[in-house]
């Protein structure tokens, strides 16, 4: 509901309320102004007054040369346009005024004796193009144009965002078409036909529906602003779009097509579909209050058909398009939401778009007569050179001329409705061209031939349901890559981790991904199923469409009779058998008859307009006595050869409406033309059933865009899911990887530092040990002599801590004075050839808290001193034996262990067994 509330925020306020001029939005954007045509600068004082004095006085002459040098203001200031708008509006109304002051008194013509002045104006739409005419009523035209272009511009520069700016406007656009309507009907009339294509009766024409079409959208702009009922906005919105399609028409028609700015075409063209479509909306709208939910689903595929032919007839973006994708978002919003109330709640049949009544327009506005203009006011200009009874006169031959005109023109119009009327009750053309072969001009219902002309338009019911088809593939990939990337991404990111992980062991401890990421792997396994599932009812739909397009070639205005039975006469017939050619070919003629008698009348209409034009008789009424009765009579006698053609076409044509029906008649029953009606009637069911199935493969198809697109949205969903997963875990990493590193710097720095300490210590003892044993040798201070038994008190005399235990032979002294030289010897070879103990092979090896017993071929430090004599030896048991020369003491607690550390490793960190590392802390120091 907020989204649907926010589109029509904006659907409203681009509709009723955008001051902004250049902003040419739906409502506010896409209205038209004319531009002012542009004029050569004259004087009237000049010519006028010598026109005065030689056919009046020159006292008269003195008198009007105030008013004169009035008029040259006025036509310096409407030619020049730099004044404001309502400055420029009142110039105009007055030299308006003023040229009728003129028109009356003093002719103006290239003839010797009249006012030589020739008037030069350029067209408004094609700058460059300009006609020159020695005519007053070419350069009344002219001003009039302008006025008309000046209350448009009026009309585009009002404040439409308050309500009083939307009437202002509305009432603008109204007067704007009146002086239009009154240039085509009137003015341009009495100019010669070598004028600018602007001010010809097809642009007259086209801009007086262009006004009345903005005139009552400002209307709708002002009902949608009140909140009126939709059914009351359908009507004005179906107005609108009526008025823009005269203009449409006018435009693609010669002369105007490429005469006009480029730019309206298009325009235009979107404001038709745009304001069809939103009559549509609306009237859906109103069957939604009614809770007619079928209703108004069929109104809203009818609001879509038009939104997409615009967009396929108008590509180029234009100044209406945006309102046109506002109401596109509208439509599409409450389609979505009443297909799902309808399958969920509802679950009416959706009837077929023909079979819901018309929507019936509602116009408001009307041409508004530019009285202000027309009408004098105040003193009229140059009252002392013509009598008033001149004017009169003149203004009473203009009245009688206007009433055959209307007469006339009434009398062709009854002629053309009284032809269409009674054409339709007898069913012609659409009976005859079923007896030519064209069955489905009859027998089909309009609302259904309208609906075939709207898909022929579209491009067919084969084009349509292969553009869906396509659409449902695209969607259906776009989906796949979306999940395919979703799930790419986790596995890049569990990939990462686990690398780490196998890189670093037990370090690497956080979470592994597999675990985290499981959840949002569900998920995506479970849109990868669906996506599955849709796939296989796109292939079956797809299957449908190709089985069905066959029949569908039929649905097309042209074709669709093809499935309809023949209108011919029966096998077994009362009458002759050449009698039905015969009534046919006589129904033809009689057609072709008053189809010729309709175009007679456009020429007569023609030839009306042209005999007017040429209608001038202000020089005859200038030089005319008193009494002009005589005049007019004689003047008004050339409408009368064209009045006696209207009426002989009139009675013509009733002749031949009266034979058609009596030929009609005879047809009828020699066609069975009823049981024929009743058997298409029948054969209908058929189309029908085609219909039905075209139908319901377009909603199986819409059916899928809606699934992908609500797939779509729901796997985005995820898939930003899974992308913060995966940022905030390469964040994690990043960082835990840092640290790790860093945590391996600083432990081999511990390690460098305490393995300097232990090289330092190391050599402190060795050169303690060295210094003993200088002290030990013979004629030391507090040893005996070698080869003489220890003092008393001498460590190892008698002491040994278990008494009884035997010395080993190899440990007593040999008896000599000095020792046995080779004792000697074999200690000086002990060390000689000791070496740091070598790294051992266990798990510990780097603890020498934790290593292993080893024997050494080398000697303890220990083991260096002077052996006792063999009197004061003894033998301890086994166990306590000391290990041979060759092999390493076993190591105690406290022991003061040195062990050759191995070089620094040429790169990287040194594994924790190569150094002397802290033991782990589950060990016993």
């Amino acid at each position: 509901p907020l989204r649907l509330n926010r589109l029509y925020s904006k659907f409203n306020t681009g509709v009723a309320m955008a001051p902004d001029l250049n902003a040419l939005k739906l409502g506010a954007g896409g209205l038209l102004c004319l531009e002012e045509k542009s004029g050569t600068a004259l004087g009237w004082k000049e010519p006028v007054t010598k026109f005065i004095q030689n056919n009046f006085s020159d006292r008269e002459a003195e008198d009007a040369a105030e008013d004169l040098q009035l008029v040259d203001d006025l036509r310096k200031a409407v030619v020049e346009k730099t004044a404001p708008l309502e400055a420029r509006k009142d110039s105009l109304t007055k030299y308006f005024r003023a040229l009728a002051s003129i028109e009356s008194r003093f002719p103006v013509s290239k003839e010797g004796d009249h006012v030589a002045l020739e008037f030069t104006w350029f067209d408004a739409f094609q700058t460059r193009k300009k006609a020159t005419q020695s005519n007053i009523h070419f350069e009344k035209a002219a001003v009039l144009f302008n006025f008309a272009a000046v209350q448009s511009q009026e009309a585009l520069a009002t404040d439409r965002t308050q309500p009083e700016g939307v009437k202002v406007a509305c009432h603008a656009f109204q007067m704007a078409a009146g002086a239009c309507a009154h240039l085509r009907d009137s003015v341009s009339l009495k100019v010669s036909s070598n004028c600018t294509v602007d001010l010809g009766k097809e642009c007259c024409n086209m801009l007086v529906w262009l006004m009345l079409a903005q005139a009552q959208e400002c209307v709708y702009q002002k009902a949608l602003a009140d909140q009126k009922s939709a059914s009351v906005l359908a009507k004005l919105a179906k107005q609108v779009s009526a008025y823009y399609e005269e203009v449409s028409k006018a435009l693609g028609a010669a002369p105007l097509n490429g005469h006009v700015d480029k730019t309206w075409a298009p325009n235009v063209a979107v404001k038709v579909a745009t304001f069809s479509a939103d009559a549509f909306f609306r009237s859906a709208l109103a069957y939604k209050a009614e809770q007619k939910i079928g209703c108004e689903i069929a109104r809203l595929k009818q609001a879509m058909a038009r939104i997409l032919e615009a967009k396929r007839v108008c590509r180029t973006p234009c100044a209406a398009t945006e309102g046109l994708h506002a109401l596109e978002a509208l439509v599409l919003v409450e389609q979505s939401v009443a297909d799902k109330e309808n399958q969920c709640v509802y679950m009416e049949q959706v009837p077929a778009p023909e079979t819901l009544p018309a929507i019936t327009p509602h116009s408001l506005v009307k041409p508004l007569a530019p009285t202000d203009i027309l009408e004098p006011h105040g003193e009229a200009l140059f009252a002392k050179i013509v009598p008033d009874s001149s004017t009169k006169a003149l203004s009473k031959y203009t009245e009688l001329v206007d009433n055959i005109i209307r007469e006339q023109a009434a009398a062709l119009a009854r002629s053309h409705e009284d032809a269409a009327g009674r054409l339709a009750q007898l069913h012609m053309p659409d009976l005859l061209k079923a007896a030519e072969g064209q069955a489905g001009a009859l027998a089909v219902p309009s609302g259904l031939r309208t609906f075939l002309e709207e898909l022929s338009e579209r491009g067919g019911a084969e084009t349509i349901l292969e553009a869906m088809t396509k659409q449902l593939q695209q969607l259906r990939a776009a989906t796949a890559d979306m999940l395919v990337a979703a799930v790419q991404a986790l596995d890049e990111e569990g990939g990462d981790d686990e690398g780490l992980r196998q890189q670093y062991g037990v370090q690497w401890n956080r979470p592994a991904s597999a675990s985290l990421s499981a959840p949002l792997r569900e998920r995506l396994e479970a849109f990868k199923n669906n996506l599955t599932q849709a796939h296989t009812s796109d292939k079956a739909l797809e299957i449908r469409v190709q089985e069905a397009t066959p029949e569908f070639h039929h649905l097309h205005p042209d074709r669709i009779g093809d499935l309809l039975p023949r209108l011919e006469p029966p096998m077994v017939s009362v009458v002759d058998d050449a009698e039905a050619p015969k009534l046919v070919a006589s129904l033809r003629q009689l057609l072709d008859r008053v189809d010729q008698l309709g175009s007679e009348r456009l020429q007569l209409e023609e030839e009306l307009r042209v005999v007017k034009d040429k209608d001038d008789i202000l020089p005859k009424v200038m030089s005319a006595p008193e009494s002009f009765d005589a005049l007019f009579q004689a003047e008004l006698k050339k409408y009368a050869p064209i009045q006696d053609k209207i009426q002989k076409n009139a009675e013509e044509q009733n002749q031949a409406l009266s034979h058609l029906a009596q030929t009609q008649a005879n047809f009828l029953q020699v066609y069975q033309v009823d049981e024929w009606m009743r058997a298409c009637e029948s054969a209908m069911g058929g189309v029908r059933r085609v219909l039905d199935q075209y139908h319901q493969l377009c909603d199986n198809l819409q059916e899928g865009v809606v699934f992908y697109t609500n797939l779509q949205d729901a796997i985005g969903a995820v898939a930003k899911q899974c992308e913060d997963f995966v940022y905030s875990r390469n964040l994690q990493l990043k960082d835990m990887r840092e640290q790790l590193q860093e945590n391996a710097q600083q432990r081999a720095a511990q390690e460098d530092a305490a393995h300097e300490r232990a090289l330092d210590e190391r050599a402190a003892r060795e050169r303690a040990h060295f210094a003993q044993m200088s002290i030990n040798r013979p004629g030391g201070a507090g040893y005996p002599a070698m080869g003489q038994p220890p003092p008393q008190g001498f460590p190892g005399h008698n002491q040994h801590p278990h008494p009884g235990m035997q010395v080993p032979p190899h440990h007593q002294y040999p008896p000599s004075d000095y020792g046995a030289p080779h004792a000697f010897a074999h200690q000086q070879g002990a060390l000689q050839s000791h070496q740091p103990y070598p790294p051992q092979q266990h798990p510990h090896a780097g603890n020498l808290h934790h290593a292993p017993p080893q024997h050494h071929a080398q000697m303890h430090p220990q083991q260096y001193q002077r052996q006792p004599s063999a009197q004061y030896a003894y033998q301890p048991p086994p166990s306590q034996q000391a290990p041979p020369y060759n092999q390493m003491p076993p190591v105690q607690p406290g022991m003061n262990m040195h062990a050759q550390r191995p070089p620094h490793p040429p790169q990287g960190y040194p594994a924790p067994h190569q150094f002397g590392h802290q033991p782990h802390p589950g060990h016993q120091q």
